[in-house]
């Protein structure tokens, strides 16, 4: 007599309970860092994107700033003056150099322009000069206004620093950042040395990112004649 065995199939193969669970640490153990470093690099694009394009602003406003501080022959300062050398204290809104009076007028002067709680907007310096030439007489104006705009978080202020020329009509927007309310994003101060052969004008950008966050100061400057 011939015996047949037959063979056992197990129909009921597959993970058990423990085995499941180790998976399902070992996945967390895994992915936890996975998730935060690919969260960092996701924070990383803005964020190098804004770097790059603070860059670009600092160096066209640092070229259009020096190059009109270079040619003006008269300017206002319209910040709130904190510290005027020496006395008596100038008008917040007066003309701080001109070099075609009589003897010049020169007061070295430092103002501050304050992030507002309302959208508006803050005239920071107006340059005026006349150039004689081949053509004829040139005239140009050109005022730096820094303008704010209220954006989606509370307090936080876009402020674009714009080139206003009314001569020739334009308007250029030539750096952006952001402010807190009752934050001092622009900061500027007038002076001549000594010798009074030139006259330096400084502006100063503490700003803010668009998340609120602190980023490095700005420090512009140019050189004007004094006589």
């Amino acid at each position: 007599m011939m015996w047949r065995h037959a063979r056992r199939t197990d129909s009921d193969g597959g993970f058990t309970i423990v085995e499941l669970c180790l998976t399902i640490v070992i996945m967390g153990l895994v992915m936890g860092p996975l998730t935060m470093a690919l969260t960092q690099a996701l924070r990383q694009i803005p964020a190098n994107g804004a770097r790059s394009q603070r860059s670009t602003d600092t160096n066209q406003l640092a070229y259009a700033f020096s190059d009109d501080v270079a040619q003006t022959q008269s300017f206002h300062d319209y910040g709130t003056v904190f510290a005027p050398q020496p006395p008596p204290t100038p008008p917040t809104a007066g003309v701080y150099f001109d070099s075609t009076a009589s003897p010049p007028v020169q007061i070295p002067v430092a103002t501050v322009v304050t992030c507002p709680s309302s959208a508006g907007q803050a005239d920071v310096y107006s340059f005026a000069w006349t150039d004689q030439g081949l053509g004829g007489t040139k005239s140009a104006q050109p005022t730096y206004t820094a303008v704010f705009s209220a954006t989606q978080t509370a307090n936080l202020f876009r402020m674009d620093v714009r080139r206003v020329d009314s001569v020739f009509g334009t308007d250029q927007t030539l750096f952006t950042g952001y402010c807190n309310t009752n934050d001092a994003p622009i900061t500027t101060f007038d002076s001549w040395p000594s010798a009074r052969e030139h006259y330096e004008i400084h502006m100063w950008l503490r700003l803010r990112d668009a998340y609120g966050d602190s980023v490095p100061d700005v420090h512009i400057d140019g050189t004007a004649r004094a006589g």
